[in-house]
């Protein structure tokens, strides 16, 4: 594992990599931590040392949204889960944690602990127990072929070794209720005996859990009713749903039931259905004896209790109970009460013009996230909006409830939320099927820009075609896009420029910027622009010879824009337009003297050449104009400054050290002929040709008088590539030389020549000290690819030290 992370050069860890299973945490230190943590699951998935820190991995994982690679460790391909969401998987957790729970275990034969040991920390337990551990999972996720077919039951006993079910009956059984794992509890009740205090308790939490399943099975299994075990009084006390009230009133004579406390009981604890339940069977069933006299005292009593009124009043309706208007009114004006709205407003159809809109707005929405298609087709017949409802799309539910209000027939408009759907698939799915019931999708500037801001170039170049572009808009955009380097989002925008104006004006932008791919987008449009002057100097200054073309060939310049062109064309080194205008007639006038000094103060002869053919001209008398000549080789200027204009021996001085400094060996010649330097000034120029390689440099110089006074024993610098001729000739410039610094040079020489032979003879014979060879010697090797040399000295290297 230590290996593994020393190749994430992402990856920095402080401790050893013996303690990474106790700060797994500090993975979120690396860029590419999800990929560190699933391999990292991939080496360590069923080992002794995952199980001992297993609960750190899944709390990371977790913490982290990377459930998924548990998920994808062990399943099939059709169940991968999409790894760009992210998502948790909600109420298919039981399942998840069967993959990272259950297929180590399989896999490497490992033996359960207790099975309580740890029931809150690690959810093995709860996995086995649960109603998805049955065989259509072992198939699906592939366990071992030998446990199909094997009971749930005995799976669980021959796994734990032990029976769970002996050692916490009553807690197990609430677990596998809870779980609806009925073949797990049924087994167990079979199978084993447990006290009738037990059964007890089992059966009223059933009761408290409304499973009448469970109910039915566990009383069949231990032979017993329900009046056996339960008083009415006592039982009614837990009960809370509808269905088990009428499933308890089978074991009990419906005569013995007090529905007088049932329905205190339920006014008290504010269980709505209970009350119903009583109500319904107390008054309006076929044993009732009461009147409505009797009916009104009860309802008084819900008057004073206005909470619980609001739960009941839907439902008394629905069972024709006679409520007082008021109360109705009061009823119809809650906001948060709209379950079963149709029984309660379809028995007052006028009150809905009484509503204001608001609130008639607020009926439609809730009725249409309820879906309950008959409550809207009765809104929509019996009213109609005073304006269309306006939904804000942010969620994909949202979405499907303005689809669902489109078509149940209310008009309605919508508004995409800029921060929404700018997932490519996302934003896709939203216009289609917006466009599946028949409106036409629309975008705003909000939603281009967040496209732009977000970077989402799919979103961008799919909702454009959807926006109703103004020209002046779009012309506005591109050029904003083209100053923030977005001009792939600016080139997709063209295709909605059409008038001539908004053309020209981008491609003088795309000249003025040098922006050659949006000039090419219209490029089929250039015999029709008109171009002005700015336009002409811009496309000489940027190289768009088309352009420059089009309009020498359309417009009449003058020769002040011509020449200017020619100015900026030549400074700028487009040579092809400076070819073009120059046939064109262009001259130099104006700028005459500063092409010239522009031309000197380049390497290009050739450049010099044309320049002066062109009107340059060159102002001899300027000290730069010499200096620059001689940097340059400018030979001509070089000799005829000399010869008409006798400069002074300070800049033939300077000229003669620019020379020598930039390989101008022939002018170089040709000042020393002009000037008698003293021995420190060729000493001084003799070390800048040694500095610069210059070998013919470094002879004229020799034949000069020129020597190095002293040498430094490092003096060959193993970087610059000199041959050996070059250092032969270093030594005969030297006037004293240190026998030490022969060696060393001598040395040098040996191994660009690749005399092997001679490099043994210097290190055996100590010739060289130790630390030119370990320095020096191996870089000049190096440099100069010598192999053979690199390997003696690998092998001396060793002696050496």
């Amino acid at each position: 594992m230590a290996k593994y992370f020393s190749r994430n050069k992402n990856f920095k860890y402080e401790y050893e990599y013996s303690e990474l299973y106790w700060n797994i945490r500090l993975l979120n230190r690396a860029k590419n931590y999800k990929k560190i943590f699933e391999n990292l699951l991939q080496i360590l998935y069923g080992t002794k040392e995952y199980y001992e820190h297993g609960y750190s991995f899944y709390s990371f994982a977790k913490s982290n949204n990377l459930e998924y690679i548990y998920y994808n460790l062990y399943t099939k391909s059709k169940l991968e889960k999409n790894t760009r969401t992210c998502i948790s998987f909600g109420k298919f957790m039981d399942r998840e944690i069967i993959e990272y729970s259950l297929k180590p275990f399989y896999n490497t034969g490992r033996e359960f602990a207790g099975p309580f040991d740890s029931f809150c920390s690690f959810p093995v337990i709860q996995v086995l127990l649960a109603s998805y551990f049955e065989v259509d999972v072992i198939k699906e996720f592939r366990f071992d072929k030998d446990l199909v077919g094997e009971e749930p039951g005995k799976r669980i006993i021959r796994l734990y070794k032990t029976n769970p079910f002996e050692t916490y009956p009553i807690g197990i059984s609430k677990y596998l209720i809870k779980k609806k794992s009925y073949s797990l509890l049924f087994y167990f009740m079979k199978n084993i005996q447990i006290p009738t205090a037990y059964v007890t308790d089992i059966l009223e939490y059933a009761i408290c859990s409304g499973d009448v399943f469970a109910l039915d099975n566990i009383l069949q299994i231990y032979d017993l009713k329900l009046n056996q075990c339960f008083g009415i009084i006592q039982i009614l006390e837990f009960v809370e749903t509808r269905t088990m009230f009428y499933r308890i009133a089978n074991d009990f004579d419906i005569n013995d039931i007090d529905y007088d406390f049932i329905l205190d009981s339920s006014i008290i604890n504010y269980n709505a259905e209970m009350f119903i339940c009583a109500f319904e069977c107390k008054f309006l069933g076929s044993n009732n004896r009461e009147t409505d006299l009797e009916i009104q005292p009860l309802l008084e009593r819900l008057f004073e209790n206005e909470r619980f009124l609001n739960q009941v009043v839907v439902d008394l309706v629905n069972l024709k109970v006679e409520i007082p208007k008021q109360i109705l009114d009061k009823a119809l004006h809650k906001k948060n009460h709209f379950k079963n709205r149709y029984g309660l407003l379809s028995r007052f159809p006028e009150d809905l013009n009484l509503m204001r809109n608001e609130r008639y707005t607020r009926e439609v929405l809730n009725a249409a996230e309820q879906r309950n298609t008959i409550l809207l087709k009765f809104l929509n017949q019996h009213r109609t909006l005073e304006y269309n409802l306006c939904i804000d799309i942010c969620e994909e539910s949202q979405l499907d409830l303005y689809i669902y209000l489109i078509r149940a027939g209310f008009k309605v408009d919508y508004e995409l939320d800029s921060r929404c759907c700018f997932k490519s698939r996302r934003i896709k799915e939203t216009y289609e099927k917006l466009m599946e019931v028949g409106v036409e999708p629309k975008t705003d500037y909000k939603q281009i820009n967040r496209a732009i801001k977000t970077n989402s170039y799919t979103v961008f170049k799919f909702i454009i075609n959807y926006h109703e572009w103004k020209e002046s808009e779009v012309t506005e955009k591109i050029i904003y896009l083209y100053k923030y380097d977005k001009h792939h989002y600016g080139i997709l925008l063209t295709k909605f420029v059409k008038s001539k104006e908004s053309i020209t004006k981008l491609v003088s932008f795309g000249i003025r910027k040098k922006h050659k791919d949006l000039y090419d987008c219209f490029s089929e449009f250039k015999e029709q622009m008109e171009f002005t002057e700015e336009d002409f100097l811009n496309a000489c200054k940027n190289g768009f010879l088309d352009v420059v073309k089009q309009i020498i060939k359309k417009t009449k310049l003058s020769d002040e824009v011509l020449e200017e062109g020619l100015f900026i064309a030549f400074k700028k080194y487009r040579v092809e337009i400076f070819h073009l205008l120059v046939q064109h007639g262009a001259k130099f006038h104006y700028f005459s003297f500063d092409i010239g000094e522009i031309a000197v103060g380049r390497s290009s002869h050739k450049g010099l050449i044309n320049a002066l053919k062109s009107g340059a001209k060159i102002d001899y008398t300027k000290e730069s104009i010499f200096h620059n000549a001689c940097k340059y080789g400018h030979f001509q200027t070089v000799k005829q400054i000399i010869t008409k204009h006798r400069p002074s021996n300070l800049w033939i001085y300077k000229g003669i050290f620019f020379a020598v400094r930039h390989d101008q060996n022939k002018t170089m010649n040709h000042l020393l002929t002009q000037y008698s330097g003293t021995q420190l000034f060729y000493n001084d120029l003799l070390k800048i040709a040694f500095d610069r390689d210059n070998l013919i440099g470094m002879k004229k110089l020799y034949q000069k008088g020129a020597y190095f006074s002293s040498l430094d024993c490092n003096i060959y610098t193993p970087r610059v590539k000199r041959d050996s001729s070059s250092i032969k000739f270093t030594i005969k410039c030297a006037k004293k030389l240190n026998k030490k610094v022969v060696n060393n040079l001598e040395f040098q020489i040996f191994i660009i020549n690749g005399d092997i032979e001679a490099v043994k003879k210097m290190i055996e014979s100590r010739a060289v000290e130790a630390e030119f060879i370990l320095k020096n010697g191996i870089e000049t090797a190096c440099f100069h690819k010598k192999l053979e040399m690199l390997k003696l000295f690998q092998i001396e290297n060793m002696f050496i030290l």
